[in-house]
């Protein structure tokens, strides 16, 4: 049997590490040169131009927001504040934008890049909830969840037969690729396969 204590124990404490002497500074002297200095500024620079800092890729923004800063900029003719973003069509994440301003500016783009009459996004999308095998309804519900709006469902459908398509041409050309080696190795085709 193991020993009664009579006393409870003593919790610890943690008192920094005791083996250091604090008043030591972190700081390290300097040893580059104003040359080498100069020069990774202009490597810096260039990285810039060559647009590796770019931004890059789909974010989800508030409409509000983004009217609310185009208004703020000038407009390239007249010069004037209160350029107003409208929305002329919409194809499931993918909107088409028009810039107008008073003086008759008008600037169109589109929030997401096309491949063709198709927006990427919306393809995107598809894939990835094939990809986890979720399909119309379970995307409906998810962008309606973060206030997004989502394709038809012939849209879905459209997009979904357009993944099959480029999903079967893949698997067409792996499996040639795959019968062509079998037929190369010899050893694979002794045994009947």
């Amino acid at each position: 049997m193991p020993k009664y204590r009579t006393k409870p124990t003593k919790n610890r404490s943690f008192h920094g590490n005791r083996f250091t002497n604090a008043n030591q500074s972190v700081e390290e002297p300097a040893t580059a040169s104003a040359s080498k200095l100069i020069m990774n500024d202009c490597a810096e620079l260039k990285d810039e131009v060559n647009g590796r800092n770019e931004l890059k890729g789909n974010r989800i923004m508030d409409i509000f927001i983004l009217n609310f800063m185009f208004s703020a900029l000038c407009c390239p003719q007249c010069l004037k504040t209160g350029l107003k973003l409208t929305e002329d069509s919409r194809f499931g994440l993918c909107s088409d934008f028009t810039l107008t301003c008073k003086c008759g500016y008008m600037n169109g783009f589109t929030s997401t890049a096309k491949m063709g009459r198709k927006s990427t996004l919306n393809s995107l999308l598809v894939l990835g909830l094939r990809l986890i095998g979720k399909g119309f309804t379970a995307g409906k519900k998810l962008l309606c969840t973060v206030n997004l709006p989502f394709m038809s469902k012939f849209t879905f459908r459209r997009h979904e037969d357009q993944l099959l398509k480029a999903v079967r041409c893949a698997a067409d050309k792996n499996m040639k690729e795959a019968a062509t080696e079998v037929r190369t190795k010899t050893k694979t085709s002794s045994c009947g396969v």
